[in-house]
């Protein structure tokens, strides 16, 4: 029976262990898309080489502009800049927000470029002015949370399998969800990590380390070793 358990044992491990790296290597790939377009090369200029990842410029022509108002903030409303553009060689309209700088120079027929990197879309810019494109960030975190959580959570039930007594699994499932959602927000889009790998690799790495030592720890310090 002992034999069991320790095979039991060993194959929720292996299995928490193998998820969850897959996981961080996803968040490492994340991390590259979302800040590689920082420091890569253009397109169609020297620097960028044949196979050599660039970031693409590509033009779009404004429509039309509209500012509103949202609630929130300190004074109670949000200003909100809008950007009806066409790109170049479509007709189907597409709409942006920009900051203030941007959108106060635009007028229709103002050409405005959008970085493009991997096939995503970063920022818009014009005349030296930028404006990031975040509204694609949700899928990110919801998807590394959906990796990382559960191989968190396996690894846990592996080092708590000797001992009668598991761990609260609900618990470990929300702190597990919370630690990944942390990872991509607090250091991916950290302008540190571009200077410094330490803030998107050891340091998540090690806050999981920790989150997992500390439930290894908790579960054999109760309950009762299996037969």
């Amino acid at each position: 029976m002992k034999l069991v358990h320790l095979l039991i044992q060993a194959v929720l491990l292996l299995a928490g262990l193998t998820v969850t790296a897959l996981g961080f290597r996803l968040y490492n790939h994340m991390h590259e898309t979302m800040t590689g377009h920082l420091t890569a090369p253009v397109c169609g200029t020297a620097a960028a080489t044949p196979g050599t990842e660039c970031t693409e410029h590509k033009p779009l022509r404004v429509k039309s502009k509209e500012h509103s108002t949202t609630p929130g903030g300190d004074s109670g409303l949000v200003d909100v800049y809008e950007l009806k553009v066409v790109p170049e060689g479509s007709s189907h309209t597409k709409t942006y927000f920009a900051d203030e700088d941007i959108f106060d120079r635009v007028s229709p027929g103002s050409e405005i470029t959008v970085a493009v990197y991997r096939g995503r879309e970063f920022e818009i810019s014009y005349q030296g002015f930028r404006t990031d494109v975040r509204y694609w960030a949700w899928r990110e975190p919801f998807l590394l949370a959906l990796i990382i959580g559960p191989g968190s959570v396996l690894t846990t039930m592996g080092l708590a399998w000797a001992r009668r007594e598991m761990p609260d699994v609900p618990s470990a499932v929300v702190l597990a969800v919370s630690v990944a959602f942390t990872l991509i927000y607090v250091f991916a889009y950290s302008p540190a990590v571009v200077e410094s790998p330490v803030w998107y690799r050891e340091v998540p790495a090690t806050m999981w380390l920790i989150m997992i030592a500390t439930a290894g720890i908790a579960s054999h310090t109760t309950g009762t070793p299996r037969d």
